[in-house]
């Protein structure tokens, strides 16, 4: 800390706790500091020890404070979009002001390049520093006192850095990365003449010691020097205390400061030559800062500037704050000293020795202390024995890491921002073993109110999400990730679809690998709960679907190309409705489905419940019924819910099924073992084995070829209608997807003559035919004259079906201890044959 104080010394090593001050005894400036100092060791390493060392900890009461969400580079500059809030660092508390989004512009740790592929992390650095009150006047100074200089703050300062990650390296291991090594630093001896004293009985010091004529604390620090200049140091025989206020004037022949404030102790202090810093605050990077350094005399009011050492363009401001030191010297006029040459004398008998600056490193801002002491009060010869700087210390810890693409602009929610914070929680919130907490948002509230923002927060090396009980919308995407468990608190956690999306899984699993879903109820009336998929075998591997509740129509767990995947102990209902599905459809090898009890629940025992806030509830077994009633309702949605899971299945239905139920191995599976499950009710078979031609369809239509043409289209808004037309015939039922990257796509089916009505909304639409079998040739696209409504004619041709999935084998199916009643087909069998034909090929 920089300031006129009579010593400074660490005493955080001696036990000391506190400082007591006695009636009618003096009060040193040092007691005060003391206790400034006991108090900060205190605060440091009681959070240090509790929230952590070495990591950017934000409590989850705050979970987005200092979070990373966007970085451009603009005009050679690194702009960050960060959270305000605040956090701790390696122990030290600190906040970021703003109200919103803050930016600030972060500088390298080391010289960088920037281009495609390149990986940089986020660092915050952070230390403390003293605050005078002369640079911020308006809040500090009391101007009924004149204006003096009085006490100063002790400030946690802060700014962003940036560090070139090699291939290796990630925010996990870099923490040995960001320290300072004190071994690469440049060391400084500080001594004094050696005494000699008169001869005779009575001997008196003569000469040498110290032998200035009044009581000092001595800074010696490094100076922030143009690249011009050789390193230097700045020294002041006040720690760097003396400081003022001014105005800066300059004119084509002077550069003048006027002195504005603390001028008597300017003019009081002895000096009248001194080397002048500005130092001003730094909107863009956020911190106080060095701007400009001169040797400058006093005359009157004013310093005058003499030798620039250093400057910057557009700076200084007009009114500036200055601090003051003796004077500025180069490091090589005080080399390291051997016999029989002394050490150079900087003044009063005190003789400085650096190490070479041409073989070391000296940083801006390092700095060593001394006190020294008059009269007849003996000193140490050696004042500081070659030791490296006292300070600053840095404290570092990662943010984030920048994933930087070709056009050097990323975002977080483009996942090409990795969070690289410790979300915490406070003592009286401690959940175990869990990564995050999720809330519903509603009536509980974890780390994180979404899953889907729980799992971007997670590293890349996985973690666990705890769900907390309530009603949670997600529309999970877990792709190419791995180690993850997502685990909720049985049947009190809920989830559903979000709105938006409600025909969407609940999760979906893509090329994944060592994923768990855990104790939750999922429920979708109109869609599938879990979705897993794996591009080919060997992608989508080690996945446990086990102990959950589950709700479906389409179907409730669909593995495509799964390795070793694993659903077990899972209580699963169908809805008896038009369309529905299997309960488990998979593709996979070396899987086991075990101890599940799925059941199709009759449509006629599943009427809607009584809506507590009263009117009618919709049916959602009825094909026609606004399932989205059902949802919002959330009193008859749960009552409903708590319904179905009463509901015994050990009856035949007076109608028949309408959903397949059941379990159905498809075709291209190898050593799957079906083991204990209690299978109910169902159109199809207990256990279907093979690909049926409906669902090989149904695939092909929800995935198209990559090769299927997508076309473009403007569109003025409003109604479209079209044709769907091969060699000028229209076709019917045939799927056409208009789509735009903001919004849910619009899909239409063409009538028996090829015919398609569509609303669409102002904008540019990618055009898509999903319908197996056929892919765009060509859109012909015309408005009508009043601009009311457009045409299309979509001209389509056939193009050839993979059939290798439909007729695809399996192999080594072990079936075995599964109790299978009330099924439509058979107990075991092969898939129900429908009258669906594929498209010529």
């Amino acid at each position: 800390m920089k300031g006129d104080f009579s010593r400074w010394d660490a005493i955080n090593k001696q036990n000391l706790n506190g400082v007591l001050h006695q009636q009618g005894k003096v009060l040193l400036d040092r007691d005060w500091n003391d206790q400034t100092q006991l108090t900060l060791n205190w605060q440091d390493s009681t959070a240090q020890q509790i929230i952590g060392a070495n990591v950017a900890a934000i409590s989850s009461q705050q979970p987005n404070a200092f979070k990373v969400t966007h970085a451009q580079v603009e005009e050679g500059k690194v702009k960050l979009e960060i959270y305000p809030g605040e956090g701790w660092v390696n122990g030290l508390a600190v906040t970021l002001l703003g109200e919103s989004i803050v930016t600030r512009t972060a500088t390298y740790l080391e010289p960088p390049i920037i281009r495609n592929g390149i990986r940089d992390a986020v660092i915050l650095e952070v230390w403390r520093e003293e605050l005078n009150g002369f640079q911020m006047p308006n809040l500090l100074i009391e101007p009924a006192l004149g204006g003096p200089d009085t006490t100063e703050r002790v400030l946690t300062s802060m700014r962003f850095r940036l560090l070139r990650l090699a291939d290796d390296q990630d925010c996990h291991n870099i923490i040995d990365k960001l320290k300072d090594d004190l071994n690469q630093k440049g060391k400084l001896k500080v001594s004094l003449q050696e005494t000699t004293e008169t001869g005779g009985d009575c001997p008196v010091v003569e000469g040498g010691g110290y032998t200035g004529f009044e009581h000092h604390l001595y800074r010696i620090e490094i100076a922030k020097v143009n690249d011009d200049v050789p390193p230097s140091f700045k020294w002041s025989q006040f720690n760097g205390g003396l400081v003022g206020r001014g105005n800066w004037i300059e004119d084509e022949s002077n550069k003048i400061v006027t002195v504005t404030a603390n001028n008597q102790a300017i003019k009081m202090s002895g000096l009248t030559d001194f080397y002048m810093e500005v130092v001003e605050w730094d909107e863009e990077q956020g911190f106080w800062r060095v701007t400009y350094g001169a040797e400058v005399t006093l005359n009157g009011d004013d310093l005058t500037v003499s030798n620039e050492y250093y400057v910057e363009p557009g700076f200084p401001s007009e009114k500036v704050f200055f601090r003051l030191w003796n004077g500025i010297s180069a490091i090589a006029n005080f080399p390291k000293a051997t016999e029989p040459t002394e050490p150079n004398e900087l003044r009063d008998g005190i003789r400085l020795e650096f190490d070479n600056p041409d073989t070391t490193y000296y940083r801006s801002g390092d700095y060593w202390t001394f006190k020294v002491r008059a009269g007849e009060i003996v000193n140490d010869e050696i004042l500081i024995d070659d030791k490296p700087p006292q300070g600053i210390e840095y404290h570092r810890v990662p943010l984030a890491e920048l994933n930087w693409d070709a056009d050097s602009d990323i975002f977080f929610d483009n996942e090409q921002i990795e969070d690289c914070r410790d979300i915490f929680r406070p003592l009286t919130q401690q959940n175990g073993c869990c990564s995050f907490t999720v809330g519903d948002g509603k009536t509980t509230h974890g780390d994180f109110d979404k899953i889907e923002e729980a799992l971007r927060h997670l590293p890349k090396s996985g973690g666990k999400i705890c769900l907390l009980p309530g009603l949670h919308e997600a529309n999970v995407l877990i792709q190419g990730k791995r180690n993850i468990k997502i685990e909720g608190c049985g049947k009190h956690t809920r989830v559903i679809p979000r709105k938006k999306t409600r025909q969407s899984p609940i999760f979906q699993i893509i090329d994944s690998e060592c994923i768990a879903l855990l104790d939750m109820d999922l429920v979708t009336l109109g869609g599938t709960a879990i979705v897993l998929e794996g591009t080919e075998f060997g992608n989508l591997k080690e996945i446990e679907i086990g102990h959950n509740r589950i709700i479906a129509c389409k179907e409730a767990i669909q593995i495509d190309r799964g390795l070793n995947i694993h659903i077990h102990h899972n209580k699963i209902r169908m809805l008896d409705k038009a369309g529905t599905g299997v309960a488990i459809y998979l593709t996979a090898e070396d899987s086991i489905i075990d101890r599940n009890d799925i059941g199709v629940i009759p449509a006629e025992k599943t009427p809607p419940s009584d809506n507590p806030n009263g009117g009618e509830t919709p049916d959602p077994t009825d094909p026609c019924a606004d399932l989205e009633l059902v949802y919002t309702n959330i009193l008859a949605f749960v009552a409903y819910i708590n319904l179905i899971w009463q509901i015994p299945l050990f009856f035949i239905p007076t109608n028949p099924y309408k959903a397949l139920g059941g379990i159905q191995v498809a075709g291209g599976s190898e050593r799957v073992k079906l083991w204990d499950n209690k299978i109910s009710g169902g159109a199809g078979n207990g256990i279907s084995l093979g690909t049926s031609v409906a669902k090989f369809l149904e695939e092909l239509e929800e995935n198209p070829e990559e090769d299927n043409d997508e076309q473009v289209i403007e569109h003025p808004g409003g109604g479209i209608n079209g044709w769907v037309r091969r060699e000028g015939i229209g076709l019917a039922n045939i799927t056409v997807v208009f789509e735009r990257l903001d919004r849910s796509p619009v899909v239409t089916t063409t009538n028996a003559d090829g015919y398609f009505p569509a609303e669409l909304d102002a904008g540019d639409y990618q055009v898509e035919i999903t319908t197996p079998g056929y892919k765009i040739n060509r859109i012909t696209f015309l408005g009508d004259s009043q601009k009311k409504f457009s045409f299309c004619q979509i001209d389509v041709v056939q193009e050839e079906i993979d059939l290798g999935d439909l007729l695809a084998f399996i192999y080594d199916i072990e079936i075995d201890r599964n109790e299978i009643s009330n099924m439509g087909l058979s107990g075991i069998g092969i898939p129900r044959i429908e009258r669906n034909s594929l498209p010529k090929t």
